[in-house]
């Protein structure tokens, strides 16, 4: 299933929240994420919650998405907004029991959360479990059990009501002020054996319809300094194992020509399973159960995760930083060096091999403004001396520590 999440402009700055626990429930059960903004307060393209239901309408009607996660402050506005479009069946979503009674009585195609209303301390858990619940436990089988065929039976009726009062899609659009519609950003992507003037005779007509107008361009996100004092943050819930989480300022961006060269270093730091990282503070050392590095692409941010005893804290992090100073000083054999640069390039690469993949990859690379395709990143790689990387690595600067631990 590909679920589309959508946020609008009140409750912009929480995306990645949102982004991240639903990614985390519903990717290791097979489905795919894909983030349709806004992704910050400050985002040049804002999206009201009406505009929203105008693309989770398009998305759901089009096939490009199976089901849509969006919401307001209080998820109502939301709600009444998708459900003015044909082919939209939106529930509103609080806890993990309205989830699990809306996926399995009412059967729909989009939730409406409330961002705001209720929304603190342990919201990123509720919003966990309330995915858990939606996507976890199958859909339309009816609660309790021995409701499910009147239930399944009204969904029918509803159904073939929704059929004979709305409009086609298309007529709504068309019907809408169209003010709603200039400013918003269309990406058509293709991937299959067809040329480019038969894609084009089957697609422009449709794109023909839409109105024209001035789009907000994407700005690029400010690039930001390390503090000379790292930032610390503690946070105690009940759990057993500690949380050790590092963010490296990285001076540099997907947009940099020292993209690759950072690429290669993440990946001789903490991105492979021959990294550093992992074969010193999680192997050998026994300091963590597991330790990773990660980049993200758009932002100047390195992200080290790990999870560590309470007790070995100091010394994990003391050694996490002991093995970027390596790579800082370029302590890396030439092995380690070519393992970081065939995994790369190894993943870029296959990227080709899946139309999905492939699908994100060109969202992302759009949305940025950039043209390189991951045959053309991996040739750059490829090209990445000692040198380069060596000088990468020198511009990696921690700016916040953050340790989840136990209580006492």
């Amino acid at each position: 299933m590909k679920i589309a999440l959508i946020n609008e402009n009140s409750q912009a700055a929480k995306n990645g929240i949102i982004e991240a626990a639903l990614k985390k429930v519903v990717e290791p059960m097979g489905h795919e994420v894909v983030n349709y903004g806004m992704y910050a307060a400050d985002d040049a393209a804002q999206l009201t919650y009406v505009q929203c239901g105008i693309l989770a309408a398009i998305l759901l009607n089009s096939g490009a998405a199976d089901y849509v996660i969006t919401g307001c402050g209080t998820g109502e506005g939301a709600m009444l907004a998708l459900n003015s479009f044909p082919g939209v069946i939106c529930g509103h979503v609080e806890d993990p029991v309205d989830a699990y009674t809306f996926a399995h009585v009412n059967d729909g195609n989009a939730v409406a959360m409330p961002f705001a209303k209720g929304f603190g301390w342990g919201g990123e858990l509720n919003l966990e479990y309330c995915f858990e619940k939606l996507f976890g436990f199958g859909h339309g089988q009816g609660y309790p059990k021995e409701r499910v065929e009147p239930e399944q039976r009204n969904k029918k009726i509803l159904d073939g009501v929704r059929a004979a009062t709305f409009k086609p899609l298309i007529e709504c659009l068309k019907s809408i002020d169209q003010d709603l519609l200039k400013g918003a950003r269309v990406e058509l992507y293709y991937c299959g054996s067809a040329d480019a003037e038969r894609v084009q005779a089957a697609f422009g007509p449709l794109v023909d319809l839409l109105p024209e107008g001035k789009r907000a361009e994407l700005a690029r996100p400010a690039k930001q300094k390390a503090p000379k004092k790292p930032r610390r943050v503690e946070e105690v819930l009940d759990v057993t194992q500690g949380k050790l989480a590092m963010g490296f300022r990285t001076n540099c961006d997907a947009w940099d020509e020292r993209y690759p060269a950072l690429m290669l270093v993440n990946a001789i730091y903490g991105g492979t399973t021959t990294s550093k990282l992992f074969m010193n503070v999680r192997e050998k050392l026994s300091l963590c159960y597991y330790a990773s590095s990660g980049l993200m692409k758009y932002k100047d941010v390195m992200l080290v995760s790990s999870g560590v005893e309470f007790d070995k804290v100091g010394q994990a992090e003391a050694e996490i930083l002991s093995q970027l100073y390596k790579c800082q000083s370029g302590d890396f054999t030439g092995d380690e060096l070519e393992w970081a640069r065939r995994s790369v390039v190894s993943t870029l690469r296959t990227t080709l091999d899946t139309q999905g993949r492939l699908e994100d990859y060109w969202l992302g690379q759009s949305a940025a403004g950039l043209t390189d395709g991951p045959d053309q990143v991996a040739q750059k790689v490829e090209a990445v001396t000692r040198a380069q990387a060596v000088e990468a690595a020198q511009d990696l600067t921690l700016d916040t520590v953050y340790f989840l631990k136990g209580r006492e």
